[in-house]
């Protein structure tokens, strides 16, 4: 089997199903399954060039999500199709009870479900986000779980806030980092007390970042350099590394 795109009346008609699908849930009625016309009709998709392979039940976070979906696509083809918002608006309504906690968590916002290409939305698709932050960190996967540790219906505080953050992108020092800094590989969650706006948190680390960008190039430092120049606030993170 193919994966598939949406065309045009494929996107509406998965609006629709969304909208109906919320509607039910106000009400205290069952959600509707995804219908089947909806996924495999030619009058609402096409097909790719991607294999599909086996689907899992069931993923136990947004990194194994990512690394099934990397695995689908040839890393060639990566800047492609990481633009190619029907694929993975398609991807998300095949998904959608393995993304959806159904009849326990109200849907969440559109673009969580239509895939919005654009850099400030891109992130909080439940398929197209995954499927992103694995992929650039393809060399060692490892260091995207700081952003996938969370289950694939949930945006994680990491993903919301780093997200949107062009640097993170290219940057695989940078990405290291925030790895090493932040993620417990004993809880595979965010370390205690890393979401703080003090002490060496995450919202500190941003602002960090931001007043040595003024005077450093960020691309040319390493991690073990990038580690080395943190303030001492800092340090309560490191010491966990």
């Amino acid at each position: 089997m193919k994966i598939r795109k949406f065309n045009p009346a494929g996107i509406e008609a998965y609006r629709q199903f969304i909208a109906v699908s919320k509607e039910n849930f106000a009400a205290g009625m069952t959600m509707p399954p995804v219908p089947e016309t909806l996924l495999v009709s030619d009058s609402l998709t096409s097909t790719t060039e991607y294999d599909l392979p086996d689907i899992p039940k069931s993923f136990d976070s947004k990194w194994e999500l990512g690394k099934f979906l990397d695995n689908c696509i040839p890393e060639n083809r990566f800047e492609h199709a990481r633009m190619d918002g029907p694929m993975f608006s398609w991807l998300s309504a095949l998904l959608f009870d393995q993304t959806t906690k159904i009849r326990s968590e109200e849907l969440r916002e559109e673009r969580a479900y239509i895939a919005n290409t654009g850099y400030q939305h891109f992130y909080r698709h439940l398929i197209l986000g995954p499927y992103f932050f694995y992929s650039i960190a393809r060399d060692n996967p490892e260091r995207s779980r700081i952003l996938l540790y969370s289950t694939p219906d949930e945006v994680s505080e990491m993903l919301a806030q780093f997200g949107a953050n062009r640097l993170l992108y290219s940057n695989r020092s940078l990405q290291e980092v925030l790895y090493r800094l932040y993620y417990d590989p004993k809880t595979k969650k965010m370390k205690k007390g890393a979401g703080n706006k003090t002490g060496g948190g995450t919202r500190r680390f941003t602002a960090y970042l931001n007043q040595i960008g003024i005077n450093y190039d960020l691309s040319s430092i390493s991690a073990e350099q990038f580690m080395s120049m943190l303030p001492p606030e800092f340090n309560r993170f490191k010491a966990s590394v």
